[in-house]
């Protein structure tokens, strides 16, 4: 088996393949995701996504991904292409089903699966309630940095509303019950203050978080805030082409935060990271510690 030939594999059909417990679908940043127990350990919270339009794979907690040769490499121990070819084709000597005889799916690999309908001033009372009541997050500082979204699934007509915060070509959607992009273009936001130290954020309500304690309107520093922790390249490329010296971390204290400063760490050597998540340590993120806060403030 060649290697063209091999990445017109379905992932999802390799996994099936081999046993891997699949999980849910879910709504990705691109398209259709399939989630799956990843093979390698006890996860109780599966996180190897497959993108069904692109076919493509990702194990978000440890930042890797790519094409079916690169997972093959990965549930196997090995760096060799050869080998993972050899597997392949021992499981699918049988036939297999190729992507690019799906023209239906081919056909939609750019299609946004979330479609904004409207973007307007923060009027919702829901959405105003949801910011003050449950994210302890004032509508003077969420009129500057958020929008109204108004957005619908594809193939529906019901029509949504978020919170949106710009993040790249579109906007990064929140409310109570939901969490993903609007569209396609999604990316790292950066607040440019033109500092060589800068603060790095994993969501926009840390980042509202940090101003609220600090009341302040604006960052004194650049901030950036990855609004995934899949863009985490776009951060290291930021901070390798822009001269950036220290960089303050308010990441999550989750596998995916941890792995986050790990790849930070590894990729930019001499620049200073600071794990500034020690200042939370009993707290899933910045935005947890701040509610909790607030809320033993407003008991007194």
């Amino acid at each position: 088996m060649r290697t063209q030939e091999a990445n017109n594999i379905h992932i999802s059909d390799y996994l099936t393949k081999i046993g891997a417990k699949f999980a849910r679908t879910q709504m990705g940043t691109h398209g259709l995701e399939y989630v799956y127990h990843t093979p390698l350990r006890e996860d109780k919270n599966p996180s190897l996504c497959v993108n069904q339009d692109k076919n493509i794979w990702s194990d978000v907690p440890y930042l890797v991904g790519g094409r079916l040769i690169d997972l093959v490499c990965y549930l196997n121990s090995t760096d060799s292409v050869s080998d993972a070819l050899r597997i392949l084709d021992g499981l699918f000597s049988g036939g297999y089903t190729s992507v690019s005889t799906q023209p239906k799916q081919t056909a939609k690999k750019h299609t946004a699966k979330i479609e904004i309908v409207e973007i307007k001033k923060l009027y919702s009372f829901a959405l105003k309630n949801y910011l003050q009541q449950e994210r302890f997050i004032s509508l003077k500082l969420a009129e500057i940095y958020l929008k109204e979204v108004r957005y619908k699934f594809q193939d529906k007509n019901t029509v949504f509303y978020a919170l949106g915060f710009p993040a790249g070509d579109t906007y990064t959607l929140r409310n109570k019950n939901f969490k993903g992009f609007g569209g396609l273009g999604a990316n790292i936001s950066i607040i440019d203050k033109n500092t060589d130290n800068i603060l790095v954020f994993e969501g926009f309500m840390d980042f509202l978080t940090y101003l609220e304690a600090k009341k302040i309107q604006t960052p004194q520093h650049t901030a950036i805030i990855l609004n995934s922790s899949s863009f985490i390249g776009g951060l290291i490329s930021h901070i390798q082409k822009s001269g950036i010296t220290t960089v303050d971390y308010f990441r999550d204290r989750d596998d995916a935060g941890f792995r986050t400063l790990e790849k930070l760490q590894e990729s930019c050597p001499d620049v200073l990271i600071n794990d500034k998540s020690d200042s939370y340590k009993n707290h899933k993120d910045l935005n947890q510690w701040w509610i909790e806060r607030s809320k033993a403030k407003n008991a007194l």
